[in-house]
């Protein structure tokens, strides 16, 4: 035979020759048509979960060799594949991700991996640097939050917005400090202590 040994290199159809050869060295030839096969599918090593964390923007990306452990194949991986990879803070919490390698002659394996995507970024407060709560006829007053919120912002969004006091009368005239504190739906939570003048 004009070739025994076969790798990678070979998959598809390729021609070899086909000799016969007697003991007085008459010899006869012929060509045959040879196709080189691989149905091996990958070998995939996945971690078994995983945990993203969202940026600034409340935004993430998940690549595949995040999840991988050393696949291998065979021959080698044409195609590495997520059945996602954006996730938003609409994805907070656990969900499975379809982990796919595929090799040049398309055998493909895949696995399921727990993807828990988390929120580790505190809510960024902005408090006016100066409010006057007037008092009414009955010397009382109400604070709230917007009275004191310049803005106050999270990657994600704000789920509650606290003040340590809002309720004020004639007793509390003059200068007095409140401790603003705003958690997102993560439980991040960022506290400011503010002034402000009744």
């Amino acid at each position: 035979l004009s070739k025994t040994s076969f790798t990678c290199a070979d998959l598809g159809t390729s021609k070899i020759t086909f000799t016969a050869k007697d003991t007085s060295g008459n010899t006869s030839t012929a060509e045959v048509n040879i196709t080189v096969l691989d149905e091996v599918k990958p070998i995939l090593k996945a971690k078994a979960s995983y945990t993203l964390k969202l940026d600034t923007d409340g935004k993430a990306t998940l690549r595949w060799e995040d999840l991988d452990e050393g696949s291998s194949d065979n021959c080698s991986i044409k195609d590495k594949l997520l059945s996602k990879t954006s996730f938003t803070c609409a994805d907070l919490g656990a969900s499975n991700v379809t982990f796919t390698a595929k090799d040049a002659s398309g055998n493909t394996s895949s696995t399921e991996v727990t993807v828990t995507v988390v929120d580790e970024i505190k809510p960024i407060l902005k408090a006016r640097a100066a409010y006057i709560l007037n008092l009414d006829a009955e010397g009382k007053a109400t604070l709230k939050w917007e009275d004191l919120d310049e803005g106050s912002s999270d990657n994600c969004s704000i789920k509650d917005k606290l003040l340590s006091k809002t309720f004020f009368t004639c007793a509390d005239l003059g200068s007095n400090k409140v401790t603003m504190t705003a958690t997102d739906a993560s439980g991040n939570t960022s506290s400011a202590e503010v002034t402000f003048t009744v």
